[in-house]
This record gives structure tokens, sequence and C-alpha cells, in this order.
């Protein structure tokens, strides 16, 4: 999707802001403020990418704030607006998966794959390996663990000094 086209759609839906304030500046300096009320947050964004990242949700714009794409002189007044508006956002987006969700299989499916792609996928997946066998080892509590005593015995001693 065009930042042009992302920006139009995220601007409809950020005119159902309640609870608060928010002031989206974008890269030619052109303010305009969403919702009514305290508290007020800023988002000051570098590139017009940026509206494409709100299709990805909170990953998606985490990574955009992480690649320096947007910035905000205070996030937790940001979190604070978005965390009231989460169930008329959570609608918006139960009305526009039908339609997104194909194309984001589609754009997934057939995404050129470099080698750094490669890489990170490979990485994505021995982490979510290494999350399942965690998980299967917390559901295990008397499996050993490095080699001798139970998991309890080992986190008392841990955690307790016993």
């Amino acid at each position: 999707m065009s930042p042009r086209a992302a920006r139009f759609i995220v601007e409809r839906v950020l005119r159902r802001v309640r609870g608060g304030t928010l002031i989206i500046e974008d890269p030619t300096g052109v303010q305009r403020s969403y919702g009514t009320g305290s508290p007020e947050a800023v988002i000051r964004m570098c590139s017009e990418s940026v509206w494409t990242a709100f299709f990805g949700g909170s990953i998606a714009l985490a990574d955009a704030y992480a690649d320096g794409l947007w910035d905000s002189p205070d996030p937790v007044a940001l979190v604070r607006i978005a965390a009231r508006n989460m169930s008329a956002l959570d609608r918006v987006r139960k009305m526009t998966a039908p339609v997104l969700r194909p194309v984001e299989v589609f754009r997934a499916l057939y995404r050129p794959r470099g080698r750094g792609q490669r890489r990170r996928d490979v990485a994505a997946a021995v982490e979510h390996d290494e999350g399942v066998a965690v998980f299967e080892n917390a559901r295990r509590p008397r499996r050993r663990l490095l080699g001798g005593g139970d998991v309890k015995r080992r986190l008392r001693r841990l955690f307790y000094g016993k």
C-alpha cells in the first residue's frame, strides 16, 4: 500500500480518537490534531512510510520507531491514548481484516528474498523454536536441567538461597 493511501485511511481512523489528544506532525511540518482532552501526545514523523506501518500494528510501529522514522517527546502519553482507544481501533481492524489480510499474505509470499531477509527469517525461526523449548520445559516441572536436580529445588536455591 502506498503511503498516500495509508495516510488517507489512517487519518479516517484517527478521527475516532477519544480520551486524549493525538497530534501528528508530518515530515513537511504540518500538524493535525485528533481527539480532545488529556493526555496529549505528539508524533513527529520523519518519513511518509510511517503511515503504512500503522497497518502492521504495534510491532511495525515499534520497528519504525527503532529505525528512527518517527519520534515522540512523551511516548508514555502516546501509549495511554492508544490504550484508551483500543476497543475502537480493534473494531476498525476487524472491519478491514477481510480486505487487508489476503493482500498481506500475497505480499509475504511474493516479496523478493535477499540474503539479509533469509537470515532474519532463520533467526526468527530459531527464536521461535527456543521459545517452544522453554515452554515445554516449563510444562514439565520435574525435568532435569543442566545435568542434575529438579527445577523446583534449583529455583528455590536461586531465589531463596536454600
